[in-house]
């Protein structure tokens, strides 16, 4: 007895594609794809407020007290992160910021600046040997940030040559490493 082989009807591949029943899983797959295209953009725009910035104060030459309530009215932050001195500005005075005034921000944004010390930073009075010409002895204080105070002249074999130095006028010669407040 030989089994005879039954045929079986498969409509095949093609004919699966083209169903009804898998074109409206696939229109169903992309709508649900755009929707959720759609939301995430939409979330993300109105989580980062794009539409919504405004422009950054110049800060600089603001005493950092002066600032802070600037950007506060602004709706914007005040973080100090360096200091740095400079005579001819008043201490606590904004020298820099970041980002930079004219530039858009959002709201609640943070604005960095580097202020003036209230205090010069200390230094070490250098060695100086006596006989050592007056323009280098300007160079070597000056590259200390040390300023040169009151110049007296004595008799002295050599002319325009160092032969003492006082700190705030007081006598005495002061060490060398001894430290002081720049200026």
């Amino acid at each position: 007895m030989t089994k005879a082989k039954k045929k079986t009807s498969n409509p095949g591949i093609l004919h699966f594609l083209v169903s009804r029943a898998f074109l409206l899983n696939v229109v169903l797959a992309v709508v649900a794809f755009l929707l959720l295209v759609w939301l995430t953009l939409w979330g993300i725009s109105r989580y980062s407020r794009h539409a919504e910035s405004q422009t950054v104060p110049d800060l600089t030459g603001l005493v950092s007290s002066d600032a802070a309530a600037l950007l506060d009215r602004a709706g914007l932050e005040l973080s100090v992160i360096d200091s740095t001195f400079q005579n001819d500005v008043r201490p606590m005075t904004v020298i820099s910021q970041d980002p930079p005034s004219g530039a858009r921000v959002k709201g609640g944004r943070t604005i960095y600046v580097v202020v003036n010390r209230k205090e010069p930073p200390p230094t070490e009075i250098p060695y100086i040997e006596v006989g050592t010409s007056y323009l280098s002895v300007v160079e070597i204080l000056e590259s200390r940030g040390l300023k040169l105070g009151n110049i007296s002249y004595r008799p002295f074999q050599y002319k325009d040559v160092f032969i003492e130095m006082r700190i705030q006028g007081k006598p005495g010669v002061p060490k060398p490493g001894t430290k002081v407040a720049k200026g």
